[in-house]
C-alpha cells in the first residue's frame, strides 16, 4: 500500500512576503489629463521594490499598472546586483499592456535591496481627470512569481484641480450701537462708522505643489503644472445667514472701486471672473437700511469665521476644474457684532436670534 504524505505550512500571523513597495506619488492636473485624453508621462523612481528575502535569477518579476492604464513605451528595472529582461516589448511598443512581464536575468537580487522603476509613458489614464487625492491613489503592482503570494502595490497615481486660492481675512466689527452712525447693526465700526469693509483678500495661482502638501503637480508631459495667464475663477465663501448686504471684488485696497462682480445669497458669498496670480480685495457693501447678516461658520460662541472656500470653473477653461482648494491660514476673516463700540467691543451673540439654518458645519 502506497501512502502519502502532505506536509502543510502555517503561519501564526500573515504569510511571508517577499516584497514591499514604496515611492513618491505622480500626481497630475486633472483637467489637462482629460485634455490629453488619458495620455500620460510618468518620471523615474516613482516605485521601488524592496526584496525582503532574495529573488533568485530566473524568476518572473510583473509590474503592474491600474485598471485601464496600459504602457505604451517600454519601462525599465534596475537593482544593484541583477538585470533585467522585460519578455513583452514587443506587445508594449504595438498595442499597449497593462503589464510588463520582466526576468531576472543574470545574478539574484539580493536580500533587503531595492528594484526601481523607470520612467514610462500610459495611455488609458482617464480616470485621473477625476480628482484623486493622495490618498486615494491609484497603484501600481509588482509581483515577484514563486516568491510574493500575491501583488504587492503603491499608491501612485493621483490628481489635482490645478488651481490654488489663498485666503487671507480681515476682522470685521458690526455696531450694534447708535453712538458712532451706524443705526443699531446697519454699519460697521470705525471712526466713524462705514458702510464699506475688506473682509479679506484672495489671490488665485496655478497649483505646482499639492494643497497642504511639497508633492509636485505635474501637466501630462510630466512637467510642471502651469494655467493659462488668461484663466478666470469665481471664488465662493459659504455661510449660514447673509443680508443686508452687496459684495464685489476690488482691485484697490480701500475698495473705493468696484473691479469684479458679486452676489449673495443667503448662503453664499461668490465673487466672479477672478484672475490669476494679483491680490482682489473682497469688499461689503452695507445697504444701510437693515441689519447687516454677516454669518460666517460660528468659531466661538460669539464670533464667526470663514473657514471654507470654493474655487468654481465658471468659465470654460480646460486646464483646471472646481475645487476646494483654498488655503484658509490662522488670519482668517472674524465677524464681531459689537454691543456699543468703542467703549464695549465685547461680541453680542447676535446669531441665536438671526440664524435661519442649523447650527453645524455641512
Amino acid at each position: 500500500m502506497l501512502v502519502v504524505c502532505i506536509a502543510q505550512q502555517s503561519w501564526a500571523g500573515s504569510p511571508p512576503s517577499g516584497g514591499s513597495m514604496s515611492g513618491n506619488v505622480a500626481v497630475y492636473n486633472a483637467a489637462l489629463v482629460t485634455a490629453s485624453n488619458g495620455v500620460l508621462t510618468v518620471p523615474s523612481g516613482g516605485v521601488t521594490y524592496t526584496a525582503n528575502t532574495a529573488v533568485p535569477a530566473g524568476t518572473r518579476l510583473n509590474v503592474m499598472l491600474p485598471k485601464g492604464f496600459e504602457f505604451t513605451t517600454v519601462p525599465t528595472l534596475t537593482n544593484s546586483a541583477a538585470t533585467f529582461s522585460l519578455l513583452n516589448s514587443d506587445q508594449i511598443l504595438n498595442t499597449g499592456a497593462g503589464t510588463a512581464l520582466f526576468v531576472v536575468a543574470g545574478a539574484d537580487v539580493p536580500a533587503a535591496s531595492t528594484i526601481v522603476l523607470g520612467g514610462y509613458s500610459v495611455k488609458g489614464a482617464t480616470a485621473l481627470g477625476t480628482l484623486t487625492p493622495i490618498g486615494a491613489a491609484l497603484p501600481v503592482s509588482m509581483q515577484a512569481m514563486g516568491i510574493d503570494e500575491t501583488p504587492v502595490h503603491f499608491g501612485e497615481f493621483a490628481s489635482e484641480s490645478g488651481m490654488l486660492a489663498t485666503f487671507t481675512g480681515n476682522s470685521l466689527v458690526i455696531d450694534l450701537g447708535n453712538a458712532n452712525g451706524s443705526g443699531g447693526g446697519k454699519k460697521f465700526y470705525a471712526s466713524p462708522d462705514t458702510l464699506t469693509a475688506v473682509l479679506g483678500t484672495v489671490e488665485m495661482t496655478s497649483e505646482t505643489s499639492v494643497f497642504g502638501s511639497s508633492v509636485p503637480l505635474l501637466a501630462p508631459d510630466g512637467t510642471p503644472n502651469s494655467l493659462n495667464p488668461s484663466d478666470t475663477v469665481t471664488f465662493q465663501l459659504p455661510g449660514y445667514n447673509f443680508a443686508g448686504i452687496t459684495v464685489y471684488g476690488s482691485s484697490a485696497a480701500n475698495c473705493s472701486v468696484m473691479t469684479y462682480k458679486g452676489t449673495v445669497t443667503p448662503n453664499l458669498l461668490a465673487f466672479a471672473n477672478l484672475p490669476l496670480g494679483q491680490p482682489v480685495y473682497l469688499c461689503v457693501q452695507a445697504k444701510g437700511n437693515q441689519l447687516i447678516k454677516l454669518f460666517g461658520y460660528p468659531d466661538g460662541e460669539t464670533t464667526f469665521g470663514f473657514s471654507i472656500g470654493y474655487l468654481i470653473n465658471s468659465n470654460s477653461a480646460t486646464d483646471y476644474i472646481s475645487s476646494g482648494n483654498v488655503a484658509i491660514p490662522t488670519t482668517a476673516a472674524h465677524v464681531c457684532y459689537a454691543n456699543a463700540p468703542p467703549a464695549d467691543m465685547s461680541c453680542a451673540p447676535i446669531f441665536y436670534k438671526y440664524f435661519t439654518v442649523q447650527q453645524s458645519a455641512p
